[in-house]
């Protein structure tokens, strides 16, 4: 526990920790040996690698004051200050993600903010320049966590406090996509929520004591397959289907692409578009198909990854015929041999 209000209303700077034992009880509370430079309330605080974070807050008036220290043998010797926010705040929410940590929400100089940001976190701790993002779709103290590759947000006080939830993507580079709604809490309570996730699912504690749970969306699983086929000669399709597995709940999407001797592929159809009838001469002209093949797990397989849970494409069979004799076979008049056998009349004319 970094600084806060103690029990005679005093705004303090000192600092608690307790060991997590294996059945998950804790072990006896101990002041840690460093305090805060600066006593102070209502800060955002996040832990990576090692190292603790305590954000903005108020200290009689709004803060920018970024403190950092190692906590990696659980007692904190000392702090340091980083990289100040762009702006002061309080009662914001901060998370951390693959090397990056951000900021939300909270209450800035001009009021309840919907403002997200992100700065990198070098390996001594310290962070980088600060950046804005995508900023959210409510405002106000907001509780956020990060977690299999989406930033989670639930608005968890004053107007926000509605138990919306809202996600985004988080880019490789630490940007992020815009925020979408998802599920909403079940309950929301006056006061700052702790957001938590563990082992798939999001755990959201209100200030009135609630706790309220959620599984999460999986990482997006998204694979692709395309292929350029010759089919050396003018055909039309028939049908295009493909052998697999899909996960429950998961999605195959088959289409092509086709083009005449000319190479330049048409827009893309699907797979359902053949009907397997016999091709009319007017689409008996193709040369090339190109196969297009996605599978998307991203709202079916579980959390962790399990390759059994996954779907699967092993092949693809694509039929195609002709709606003419090439003119190597075809006789005056459009008849033409076909094993050995006399056929009818070109039904595409004989030129």
């Amino acid at each position: 526990m970094v600084g806060g209000v103690n029990a005679a209303g005093t705004t303090i700077s000192s600092v608690e920790y307790a060991p997590i034992n294996s059945n998950g009880t804790l072990g006896s509370w101990s002041a840690a040996t460093g305090s805060l430079g600066t006593a102070h309330k209502q800060s955002a605080a996040a832990a990576y690698n090692g190292y603790l974070y305590s954000l903005g807050g108020n200290t009689g008036s709004l803060s920018t004051t970024v403190y950092y220290a190692s906590a990696g043998s659980g007692d904190i010797a000392s702090w340091s200050t980083t990289t100040v926010l762009p702006y002061a705040v309080r009662n914001a929410s901060a998370t951390t993600y693959n090397g990056y940590l951000y900021v939300a929400g909270g209450v800035d100089g001009s009021g309840n903010t919907a403002k997200v940001i992100y700065a990198p976190i070098n390996s001594n701790g310290t962070l980088g320049s600060w950046l804005y993002t995508s900023a959210l779709p409510l405002s106000g103290a907001t509780s956020i966590v990060a977690a299999n590759g989406h930033l989670y947000a639930s608005g968890v006080d004053g107007a926000s406090c509605s138990g919306n939830t809202y996600k985004a993507a988080i880019h490789a580079n630490g940007l992020l996509s815009a925020f979408h709604q998802t599920t909403a809490a079940s309950t929301c309570g006056k006061g700052n929520g702790t957001p938590i996730y563990a082992n798939g699912y999001l755990y959201l504690a209100t200030g009135n004591g609630v706790v309220g749970g959620a599984a999460m969306d999986s990482i997006p699983r998204i694979g692709q397959y395309t292929k350029l086929i010759d089919l050396s000669g003018e055909y039309g399709l028939t049908s295009l289907s493909y052998n697999g597995t899909l996960s429950n709940g998961g999605v195959a999407n088959l289409s092509f692409k086709s083009a005449s001797s000319n190479g330049i592929l048409g827009s893309k159809q699907l797979a359902s578009s053949l009907t397997g009838g016999a091709p009319s001469c007017s689409a008996a002209n193709l040369k090339y198909v190109q196969v297009l093949a996605s599978l998307d797990d991203t709202y079916s397989s579980v959390f962790p990854d399990t390759n059994s849970s996954a779907s699967t494409l092993t092949d693809f069979t694509l039929n195609y015929a002709t709606a003419r004799a090439t003119p190597s076979q075809r006789l005056m008049h459009g008849k033409y041999f076909s094993s050995e056998a006399q056929q009818g009349l070109d039904v595409c004319g004989n030129s």
